[in-house]
């Protein structure tokens, strides 16, 4: 039987994001962003690859594990 599943929330990156990257605050300029930085579009190109520097920039849009800045 065909099921079709929505998710509707109301989380979000937060503005400190798009301020510390100079992004404008819209959805189409954060996904080209995210998209040139982390390249796990490209065939066989693996989120580890991104991590460890071997594809895309990842590095310059890793977070802070400890919730500090």
């Amino acid at each position: 039987m065909p099921t079709l599943v929505g998710i509707g929330h109301g989380f979000s990156f937060p503005m400190r994001y798009f301020e510390a990257h100079g992004l404008p605050l819209n959805w189409p300029s954060f996904l080209d962003d995210f998209q040139r930085h982390w390249l796990t579009d490209e065939d066989h190109t693996y989120i580890n690859f991104v991590r460890d520097g071997g594809a895309g920039n990842g590095a310059a849009r890793m977070g802070v594990r400890d919730g500090g800045e």
